[in-house]
């Protein structure tokens, strides 16, 4: 039970520390408000960067549902982004790569790692695209994957090049190693080396089996030298026997010097009778026949079965290779049994020079130029009567005499690493042809015993064709994520090439670099690992596929690099290496950045005191809630999230259910300017709680939603109420001090009445009988008794005023006595007042009724005043009873719960109830003095004491039936 009787500065100050924490949440509001301008600008600035760049963005979830993507991915791939939100991420990928994603997926799932890789992608209408793949989990608070951030780059245009590149270079492995073969082997090993020829030639289109097939002049086939893999060709015997015109459809195409492929029994017309027998007496291969011409002249056909690479097609430097590679073979065989060798070899020479796809100059041990091919003179221009010696030649071809210097010493270097039998690669430099132009060729050489060859491969179309790709490449680059790419070539572990941007990256020029490796510019702590790695990589015969690491620049720069890898073995004795060299410097930066924005935007969201949610639709739906909302509301955050649209009304108070959801959708559509309200919300447990919510229109996922602030408001509820409590009890308590006062008042002009009355009575008696005797001793009439009469009538009446003065006094102190309220035990009291009383009932017989009792709230020694003023008064007017009888008891008020109402009945003389108001005012007497003896200040003291105890005092009676006096005083509460 509160004390009701605090001062005013007493509740001025409990208003005041009110006041204080009022302001306190004002001021809490405010920062709330400035945090939700800083969210809103962060997801301004994350919006921004996440649209504009370059490359293909996917947030999917842990299950591989694509939760969000940016425009780019969508114009990759060729849908909406609407239409890829919420698409599998599977279905992306062809269906022979889902085995190698769900491996993935499941690494991520797994809190795993993974590097950049290459994946082939599908576009919506159905074609296919090669990407790479750069994958990063994004952990949530408790450091478990909350989804996965994939950077999607489409690489087909470089993919497109790097086979070029690989095509040419190896088509150039087939013609010079056969060539070079040819031309090293002595007379009686040719043999060997057409077989070894058929071996490469087979190898290049991927057959199983090769053959060199001449016709007799019985015009059967004869299988002149065959190289196969694993099987012979079937019934040899069989298909020597047969005739020309069994394979006459063949034969018309191979006379038309046209080459002949066939990849299915389907290709085989119905007219081709005898190819039709044959494959299906033998079985049906895939076949390739290219025509065998000397002089006009068809000779036979070289023949390649098996699984053949259908992916070339079979038509222009494929098909000159082969026929090139066919004319060869003949002549070599032709001519590998010429008693003259020298005349031979020279014939056969000058034919290779002719039939070459390459320019040609051969000249002797002494380097006089004796032949130059026709493409030597369509290339360059000059003919054999421009050129005596191999120094006209240089002469011409460098007329710069320093450039002329320097490509000298690489020829004689060449040539002196040839005669050791050393490997050279050739070299590069440019030739001045006869017109004036420049081409940019590729030398090599090959030695034998009577001289020398010099091969020179055009490469200016390539490099210029290179150099195209790698423009398109940077123009692509440029449109699709403003960064350029570096390209890297190296053969043997040494750089052939460089693009002008690789150089840019390392930060070297291009000729330092070309004598430099890449531990030569990695950074020193980087070294040792990148050792380790190529180490292992060695160890294990493979390569690595992509390398992160810091190099540093000539001039100090530090830069952090991703080199990508490919390769190809160019014959046993070179590898040539492709590195893709990406600067990653700011891209590292801007993820790290990115990543600790969205770190502090979703910690600054998640530490937030108050509810945040994020609900879309008119039947709203959550798609977002943080950990203050699910302490708010007391369900868990799936709960929440998968609670429907009825289930969320449940979450409101249904008084504030419709003023709530409509406030809600007015401000969906646009419709509310003010986006804060009050209301009263349902816990799990199905307790209340008072919120106010702040809202605000955002765009989630390119639909309209509403960003909701949930502040639990639940204590200043609770201050308002106990507020407006502490105001109501203060307006009672004035009310109860207006009627103290009036009361006050009543009992200051009662008392002014009974002072001027009750006692001027005993004044005026001593006054009178004081005069009385006064005269008699001036008349000289008196007597002695007489004397003492007056005397004693002046005492009784100086004792009565006595008696009265020590009643006003009593009834002063009681409203001046300090109250200090407690629990009273009212059973008690009452037997202990009663006991007091003793004196009173002695030598009678009153019948005592002692009721039940209800604790009481007051001070004890005020209420032990009142009740003994009472029971006194309820002895004395039963005097006049034989059977005296007093019941004493309580019972709670029916009205008033919170009141307990002691009652004191008597069965004596009563009181008109006309008189009830002069009861309890001073020196009210209803009864002669000289019958019940008394000052009438009693019931006075009483009705002050009760009212000070914040209680209430009546009485009933009946003349002659007795009287009942009640107090009604507040119940005690534990």
């Amino acid at each position: 039970m509160k004390d009701h009787n605090k001062t005013k500065a007493e509740l001025i100050k409990e208003l005041e520390t009110l006041r204080l924490k009022i302001n306190q949440f004002e001021e809490l509001k405010f920062e709330k408000l400035q945090t939700e301008v800083e969210l809103d600008e962060f997801q301004q600035k994350f919006q921004a960067l996440f649209e504009l760049t370059n490359d293909a963005i996917f947030l999917i979830d842990m299950d591989g549902c694509i939760i969000n993507c940016n425009h780019r991915a969508a114009d990759m791939l060729g849908y909406t982004t609407n239409e890829l939100i919420g698409m599998h991420s599977k279905w992306l990928v062809p269906s022979h790569e889902h085995k190698d994603y769900e491996t993935r997926l499941s690494l991520l799932q797994k809190g795993k790692s993974m590097p950049i890789y290459e994946r082939t992608f599908l576009r919506r209408d159905g074609s296919e695209f090669i990407v790479e793949i750069n994958v990063s989990l994004v952990l949530d608070t408790n450091g478990k994957p909350a989804y996965v951030q994939s950077v999607v780059r489409d690489i087909s245009q470089r993919k497109k090049f790097e086979e070029a590149l690989a095509y040419r270079l190896f088509f150039e492995q087939v013609v010079s190693k056969i060539l070079v073969d040819f031309i090293n082997q002595p007379i009686e090993n040719l043999d060997k080396a057409i077989e070894n020829a058929l071996k490469i030639l087979g190898k290049f289109v991927g057959a199983s089996h090769s053959l060199m097939i001449l016709f007799s002049s019985d015009n059967k086939p004869r299988i002149t030298y065959e190289w196969s893999v694993n099987r012979e060709l079937g019934d040899k015997e069989a298909f020597e026997s047969l005739t020309i015109q069994k394979f006459g459809y063949y034969y018309e195409f191979l006379k038309k010097n046209e080459v002949i492929f066939i990849s299915s029994p389907d290709d085989i017309p119905p007219r081709a009778t005898g190819e039709r027998k044959w494959n299906e007496k033998y079985g049906f291969r895939p076949s390739l026949f290219v025509p065998i011409f000397s002089e006009k002249k068809l000779l036979g056909t070289l023949g390649f079965l098996g699984e053949l690479n259908e992916e070339k097609q079979w038509r222009g430097d494929h098909v000159l290779l082969l026929k090139f590679m066919a004319n060869i073979l003949t002549n070599v065989l032709q001519r590998k049994h010429s008693i003259d060798a020298y005349h031979k070899i020279t014939q056969y020479l000058q034919e290779i020079f002719q039939s070459s796809p390459f320019p040609m100059l051969f000249s002797d041990t002494q380097d006089n130029i004796q032949m130059i091919n026709e493409k030597f003179i369509e290339l360059f221009g000059y003919t054999s009567n421009d050129l005596e010696t191999i120094n006209d030649w240089w002469t011409v071809a460098s007329p710069d005499e320093v450039y002329r210097a320097k490509i000298k010493e690489k020829y004689y270097q060449a040539l002196e690493k040839i005669e050791k039998d050393e490997n050279i690669k050739g070299f590069r430099t440019t030739i001045r042809a006869k017109n004036g132009s420049t081409r940019e060729v590729l030398i090599k050489l090959v030695h034998f015993s009577q001289g020398k060859i010099i091969i020179f491969e055009d490469i200016t179309d390539l490099k210029h064709s290179v150099q195209a790709v790698i423009e398109s490449e940077r123009r692509y680059q440029i449109m699709a994520e403003n960064i350029h790419d570096g390209l890297t070539i190296i053969e043997n572990g040494k750089i052939i090439y460089l693009n002008h941007r690789a150089c840019e990256i390392f930060g070297y020029p291009e000729e330092e670099l070309m004598n430099l490796t890449t531990f030569d510019i990695a950074a020193p702590e980087e070294r040792d690992r990148l050792k380790e790695i190529w180490y292992e990589s060695k160890k294990e015969n493979i390569s690595p596929r992509e390398l992160d690491f810091w190099i540093v620049q000539k001039d100090g720069t530090r830069r952090f690099i991703n080199n990508r890898y490919s390769h190809y073995q160019k014959d046993e004795f070179t590898t040539i290496r492709y590195i893709i060299t990406t600067d990653i410097t700011d891209r590292k930066k801007a993820e790290l950045a990115l990543k600790e924005s969205e770190a502090k935007y979703r910690t600054l969201v998640e530490q937030l005191s108050e509810g945040v949610v994020i609900a879309k639709g008119n039947s709203p739906r959550l798609v977002y809630i943080n950990r203050a909302m699910v302490a708010i509301s007391g369900y868990t955050k799936s709960e929440l999230l998968n609670f429907s649209p009825k289930d969320l009304e449940e979450l409101v108070h249904p008084d504030d259910r419709n003023r709530f959801f409509n406030s809600y959708r007015e401000r969906l559509n646009n419709k509310q300017i003010s986006g804060s309200i009050e209301f009263r919300g349902v816990k799990k447990d199905g307790s209340e709680i008072w919120l106010v919510v702040t809202t605000q229109n955002i765009n989630y996922k390119n639909e309209p939603a509403i960003l909701a602030t949930f502040m639990d408001i639940s204590t200043q509820k609770k201050n308002e109420k106990e507020i407006r409590k502490l105001n109501e009890e203060l307006e009672r308590r004035v009310e109860e001090r207006t009627a103290q006062i009036q009361l006050i008042n009543k009992e200051l002009e009662a008392f002014s009445y009974s002072v001027s009355h009750d006692l001027r009575t005993p004044i005026r008696h001593i006054t009178s009988f004081a005069k009385l005797l006064k005269n008699r001793i001036i008349d000289g009439v008196y007597s002695e008794d007489k004397i003492l009469q007056y005397l004693d009538k002046i005492l009784h009446a100086g004792e009565e005023m006595n008696v009265l003065i020590d009643g006003l006094l009593n009834l002063s102190k009681m409203s001046q006595k300090k109250i200090r309220k407690k629990k009273i035990e009212l059973e008690s009291l009452v037997r202990d007042v009663i006991a007091s009383a003793e004196t009173e009932t002695k030598d009678r017989e009153i019948d005592w009724k002692i009721g039940e009792f209800t604790n009481v709230y007051g001070d004890v020694q005020l209420l032990r005043i009142a009740l003994s003023n009472l029971i006194s008064n309820a002895i004395k007017f039963t005097r006049t009873r034989e059977k005296p009888e007093i019941i004493i008891g309580s019972f709670i008020n029916k009205k008033q719960r919170d009141k307990v109402v002691i009652f004191i009945k008597d069965n004596g003389v009563g009181f008109d109830m006309k008189y009830h108001d002069q009861l309890f005012s001073v020196f009210g007497r209803l009864h002669d003095s000289d019958q019940f003896e008394g000052t009438g200040i009693g019931l006075a003291t009483v009705q002050r004491i009760v009212h000070r105890l914040a209680g209430k005092v009546w009485a009933e009676g009946i003349v002659d039936q007795g009287a009942t006096f009640y107090i009604s005083l507040p119940k005690f509460e534990e």
